[in-house]
């Protein structure tokens, strides 16, 4: 006992010891002691206060007290002579830690845990009342647990979870769960969760039924909410959430026995209520393996609502608000591509939509700008400068006008050298197509036929046909040659030919019948540069010039082509929007499509395989000046400019061939194409002249140095009017204020102006303001004013915008909006005036 003694004041009387047991060392400064444990003499209990540390493996605890106790290894027997026996080589049994115990190890680091437990023979560690951090990329992931019991094989069972970005001691918002696991996989800890209730404070907002995320990415179960009303949808409601569903997806992709060695799938889920509408549910699963990705889209409403509020597809101001068909609205969407090997892949993409409408409605956006709704299946093998293609696609919504492959077949070889010839060396491309077309027009598409052949559509006048399905099996082949020539003055020259061979089972009067084509081109292109290094200005941040000009000049003539494209498909007039036509047509409550422009043609089946004759020459510049900034190359000014120069005007020069006037001139509110339709045929020898110029000044000012300007215009060169026009400028006035202005016309049909400016008000608030107006008819079509408050983990915006909406009855069915969202901060912030101008027209 004397010796006990000693050695206990021995080590409190230093600043710091250390005491290694097997694989447990400790590091403590506090008072110590120990003694045998009263139940078993041959263990001893050794006890720390007041501040230890302990190491085991990569594992590192700190905490205020300590208790261990202690068991004799079998190669030191008990020693009753041993001065002290608890500091013996012994190894530890149980290891109890309380009082603001903290862990680290690897990427884990749990904090202010009140007690921990190791139990050294099974390897598994308890901690109580603490959290668990997870810094991913954006913010930390915090989890706080009542109780989490490391296993020895690297999972973590956790019991009272609540996990949440917010680090405050009383959490602005949480999802709480009764228990949890988390796990290490290769692309980091996976949480998951049985059923959860997600709350802001201590308010419930929504049970959920059990989630997987990855506290190591940048995703976050919840990735905003947002509460307003609109005079479209009343009340809204809507929610956005993620999670991990990995290894849902591989036990899914098990059942049909194949198991990815990795497999990587995230869900996001929108749930939203809409009072004047329904409940609105959105999932998307976007997946990865080892050898192809895709994304599973689903949206889904029991629409309530008797008409949409959004303009009919296709159709013009004055038209009827479409009908709401069904009430069951949704959208499937289906992409996804597996790479077979090197060389082959597969693309697979599902598109089925319950209504014509329902896209324009809930995604006016992508409806205004994204690519056409498709269904195939395409397979390809490239390899080398060889490729074989096999294309089967289908029309999935009946109210698509879509082009069927049944299948198509392709094979491509590209640039085989000639060898040198009297040209120098040329390069000999081939495509050999075998395909089955099948064209079948919209369902509804009733078009109005021009009977009197006036160029002027009439509904009293003119007749109402459903145009024919049209099936059609070629095989062709093309080939064309290409000789690049690099003459020694800078001069390059490139000489070309092709032609093209192709069988129709069935045309447009000739029965089956082969056309031949042959045609060339010949292009010219020259560089022509300068330095100027004297060019130095600080206000410009111009550090040198250099001025890069590229003339060039195309001639293409397809002088032979036995068979025009009107020989080959049946003519129909090409639709362009729709009304609905009241009770005096004889047709009520028909969707009629029309077109004012009154141009006829073959059925649009593809572009590929259709040729046509064309004898026209192109001139282009293009036009760039750089400098150095920051030491690096940059371009300041780059501008193209192409005008086509048509030498039979009359057969190939349809971009001005009509001047299509489509307001309605007698204002009885309602589009007529008999009053709407100005037709005035042209036979110009030039086409339109296309601009497309960017400005990146980089200067030395605050309005300048983040600045950016692009035009993009159609010209009609013989009056000087424009066809389209897409203007914009955008700047930052200082650190704190942004503005941007752009106005975008299309002749005749459309002319908007917008401006918009941001601010910060502080550190925490900043605001942006729109406006946008409807040049044509001198009217606002869209205003509105976001005030953003950068809260903790939270960005909140406050909105109030009024978007005018083109039904028949405009006063009284714009649009008028008021939303608060929230979002967690460590998504991409964004900017204020990028959201507005992505949603305005």
């Amino acid at each position: 006992m004397l010796c006990w003694l000693v050695a206990t004041t021995t080590l409190a009387a230093q600043d710091q010891s250390s005491v290694t047991f097997d694989d447990v060392r400790l590091v403590f400064s506090g008072a110590s002691y120990g003694f045998p444990a009263p139940d078993d003499e041959q263990r001893f209990v050794f006890v720390v206060l007041d501040g230890v540390e302990v190491y085991q493996a990569d594992r590192r605890m700190r905490a205020n007290n300590l208790v261990v106790v202690l068991a004799r290894t079998e190669s030191n027997p008990a020693d009753d002579d041993e001065p002290t026996p608890f500091l013996g080589n012994r190894r530890v049994v149980e290891l109890f830690m309380d009082g603001n115990v903290s862990l680290e190890e690897a990427d884990e680091q749990v904090a202010n845990a009140e007690a921990a437990y190791l139990d050294n023979v099974t390897g598994e560690l308890t901690l109580l009342e603490g959290h668990l951090r997870g810094d991913n990329e954006t913010t930390p992931l915090i989890l706080r647990f009542h109780r989490m019991k490391a296993l020895s094989d690297g999972r973590r069972e956790i019991a009272g979870l609540t996990f949440t970005t917010c680090d405050y001691d009383h959490a602005h918002w949480g999802i709480e769960t009764d228990w949890a696991l988390l796990e290490q996989t290769p692309d980091g800890r996976v949480l998951s969760t049985g059923p959860s209730i997600a709350q802001a404070g201590d308010v419930p907002l929504l049970w959920w039924p059990g989630t997987r995320i990855n506290i190591d990415s940048a995703r976050l179960p919840i990735e905003g909410f947002e509460f307003g009303s609109s005079s479209r949808f009343g009340t809204e409601l809507r929610s956005l959430w993620s999670a991990d569903m990995s290894h849902t997806a591989q036990s899914v992709t098990g059942l049909f026995g194949h198991t990815p060695e990795r497999m990587k799938a995230e869900l996001e889920f929108e749930v939203s209520y809409l009072s004047d509408r329904g409940l609105f549910l959105q999932p998307t699963i976007d997946y990865e393996t080892e050898d192809s990705f895709g994304k599973f889209f689903v949206s889904y409403i029991n629409d309530s609502a008797s008409t949409d509020d959004s303009t009919p597809p296709g159709a013009l101001p004055g038209t009827m608000p479409s009908r709401v068909p069904v009430d069951s609205r949704y959208r499937i969407d289906l992409e996804h591509r597996t790479r077979l090997d090197e060389t082959k892949t597969i693309d697979i993409e599902v598109s089925k939509i319950s209504d014509r409408n329902y896209l324009n409605e809930y995604y006016e956006s992508e409806f205004r700008e994204g690519k056409e709704q498709e269904t195939y299946i395409n397979y390809r093998d490239v390899e080398d400068n060889e490729a074989f293609q096999v294309l089967a696609r289908i029309r999935a919504n009946d109210f698509q006008e879509q082009v069927e492959y049944l299948p198509s077949i392709d094979r491509r070889v590209l640039a085989e050298s000639t060898g040198e010839t009297l040209f120098g060396e040329g390069f000999i491309s081939t495509r050999d197509n075998l395909s089955y077309i099948r064209y079948r027009p919209d369902d509804d598409a009733l078009v109005l036929s021009d009977d009197n052949a006036d160029g002027v559509f009439d509904l009293a006048d003119d007749s109402f046909f459903y145009p024919d399905s049209f099936e059609q099996l070629r095989i062709g082949r093309g080939a064309q040659i290409d000789f690049p020539i690099d003459l020694d003055n800078g001069d390059r020259v490139l000489l070309n030919g092709n032609a093209d061979v192709t069988y129709f089972s069935k045309s447009n009067g000739h029965g089956a019948t082969v056309r031949t084509s042959v045609g060339g081109a010949l292009q010219w292109a020259r560089t022509y540069s300068g330095v100027d290094d004297s060019a130095q200005d600080d206000f410009w941040n111009i550090e040198g010039l250099r001025h890069i000009v590229e003339p060039y000049l195309r001639y293409e003539n397809r002088f032979h082509l036995s068979r025009s494209p009107d020989e080959l498909a049946p003519p129909y007039r090409r639709t362009m929007g729709s009304f609905d036509v009241d009770g005096n047509s004889g047709l009520p409550g028909q969707s009629v499509l029309y077109n004012p422009n009154g141009l006829s043609g073959p059925i649009p089946i593809d572009e590929i395989n259709e040729l046509s004759r064309q004898n026209v020459l192109t001139a282009g510049l293009r036009d760039r000046i750089q400098t150095h900034q920051n030491g690096e190359v940059v371009t300041i000014l780059d501008t193209e400019i192409m005008v086509p120069f048509y030498f039979n005007p009359g057969r190939d020069n349809d971009g001005t061939k009509y001047d299509v006037n489509i307001q309605d001139d007698d204002d009885d509110n309602f589009f007529n194409p008999s009053n709407g339709a100005d037709g005035r045929p042209t036979s110009e020898v030039e086409g339109n002249i296309y601009i497309d110029s960017i400005w990146t000044p980089g200067a030395n000012t605050p309005w300048l140095r983040n600045a950016s300007a692009n035009w993009q215009a159609s010209i009609d060169p013989n009056n000087g009017t424009y066809r389209e026009s897409y203007l914009n400028f955008r700047t930052d006035i200082d650190e704190e204020h942004s503005f941007f202005i752009a106005n975008n016309k299309g002749r005749n049909v459309f002319n908007f102006l917008t401006v918009g400016t941001q601010w910060e008000l502080n550190n925490k608030w900043s605001a942006a303001v729109f406006v946008q107006r409807d040049l044509r008819l001198n009217e606002e079509a869209s205003m509105g004013f976001i005030l953003r408050q950068r809260a903790h983990r939270w960005l909140i915006d406050i909105e109030f915008s009024r978007e005018r909406n083109d039904t028949v009855n405009n006063n009284n069915r714009d649009e008028d909006r008021i939303t608060v969202s929230f979002r967690p901060a460590a998504l991409e912030e964004g900017d204020l005036l990028e959201n507005i101008s992505s949603r305005v027209r």
